[in-house]
């Protein structure tokens, strides 16, 4: 619950005021209920973050545990998904219009 909240007070206003929407994990029961729902995988409401996480693991191998690319240092983590985030809302961006 510690790491959820912290994570959660890192988080700027503009994403805090959003709904969000996740499964009935327990480490989720720290974000506030005015912005979040609990909601069952069946629902479909979960399905965007599921898709980021696959495409993540797939694109980033450093967040995969079970290969010899993982990173161990947080450091090495960030500066890869910085640079992952960077790609991938640029390629994001150039298909919507």
């Amino acid at each position: 619950m510690e790491r959820c909240e912290a994570l959660w007070q890192k988080l700027s206003y503009d994403y805090q005021r959003w709904l969000s929407f996740s499964d009935f994990w327990q480490e989720y029961h720290c974000l506030p209920e005015e912005t979040h729902r609990l909601v069952g995988k069946e629902s479909g409401k979960t399905n965007h973050s599921g898709r980021l996480n696959n495409t993540l693991r797939q694109r980033i191998s450093h967040f995969v545990q079970k290969t010899l690319s993982f990173s161990k240092r947080a450091y090495i983590l960030t500066v890869h998904f910085k640079w992952f985030a960077f790609f991938y809302h640029q390629e994001i961006a150039s298909t919507r219009f």
